[in-house]
């Protein structure tokens, strides 16, 4: 298989489709999955040692990929209507940005201290 057949494999992959499954219809309602897919490469490469040296060593060379999704919400699809619920609570995580803060605050004047 090519490299850019490889590649191609693995954006295919990154769908809502492939990592939620299908919409699903129900009661005469459709629920649509929602995600957010996000994909990256990279590649590196090595060299040997400078012009004139006796001994050559070194080389190197390295690649990898990959993909990821998480759920943001679903469209709600019905007679005459759609609408996009979104999921996660936001009251929880500003309870958990908050005490992330009062707690950092704590641990700066404790070591201030000592």
């Amino acid at each position: 298989m090519s490299m850019p057949a490889v590649l191609m494999r693995l954006v295919e992959g990154a769908s809502v489709k492939s990592i939620y499954g299908e919409p699903v219809t129900a009661g005469g309602i459709t629920i649509v999955p929602v995600a957010q897919v996000a994909y990256g490469f990279g590649g590196g490469q090595g060299i040997g040692p400078a012009r004139g040296e006796a001994t050559r060593l070194g080389e190197g060379s390295g690649g990898g990929g990959g993909f990821t999704g998480k759920p943001v919400g679903y469209i709600e699809i019905g007679p005459g209507t759609a609408r996009f619920v979104p999921i996660g609570d936001k009251k929880r995580l500003a309870i958990a940005l908050a005490l992330g803060i009062v707690v950092g605050m704590m641990l700066r004047r404790s070591l201030a201290r000592g």
